[in-house]
């Protein structure tokens, strides 16, 4: 699925100081170049650990993701996977293990989120609905996706508020960053209502038959 406010390509400092107003994803540095780096990294660690049991993919995050990234910049990614923690921990452990083991560090900054920790529907849900490598996502997004339908129309907005507005605040950590490299940007709270309304818009889509 392809949305307009997704990526952008914005190169004049001025322009970029409102990208995370109406941009998802800027995969600019704050010179304006592409950022190579982010892009290679990801697929390098992807390429790395995609044989992994119960690995679905890799979501870029920070500033690598939204356009603010500094020359010096780490890369954040987001490890989306699926093992059943209550049946076998030691899989979890060592799932984690190996991924951080064989991807490059310490200029990267890792994180994970298991997918098989519960069935239901909350805002950390909300991860399914990055842009995610591969193409292993689009099956647990397709189940997300059906279970929204599947209820009344309050609970599905207050669902997708809620994913929405977990992912937004993500957006917005370490906000102070952004407001050094580019001190036209909007404020955080303006910002974060702003993204909010992107990740509704973003999951929406979705929902459309």
């Amino acid at each position: 699925m392809t949305h307009a406010h997704i990526f952008g390509k914005i190169s004049d400092m001025q322009e970029r100081s409102g990208c995370l107003q109406n941009r998802l994803y800027v995969l600019r540095r704050t010179d304006g170049n592409q950022n190579d780096w982010a892009i290679s990294t990801i697929r390098a660690a992807e390429q790395a650990i995609s044989s992994e049991p119960g690995f679905i993919g890799i979501a870029l995050r920070g500033s690598a993701a939204k356009g603010y990234a500094g020359p010096y910049s780490d890369v954040d990614l987001l490890i989306l996977f699926d093992l059943d923690p209550t049946a076998d921990q030691d899989k979890v452990i060592q799932f984690r293990k190996d991924a951080l083991s064989r991807i490059e560090r310490p200029i990267v900054d890792v994180r994970f989120w298991n997918a098989g920790l519960t069935s239901g529907i909350y805002p950390e849900s909300g991860n399914l609905f990055r842009l995610v490598t591969g193409t292993r996502v689009n099956g647990y997004r397709a189940t997300l996706v059906d279970k929204l339908r599947d209820l009344s129309p309050d609970e599905r907005n207050r669902k997708v508020s809620s994913m929405a507005d977990f992912l937004a605040k993500d957006d917005v950590n370490g906000y102070g960053m952004i407001r050094a490299r580019i001190p036209s940007a909007p404020s955080m709270e303006e910002t974060e209502v702003n993204r909010t309304a992107l990740w509704t818009r973003r999951i929406e889509g979705f929902l459309v038959v």
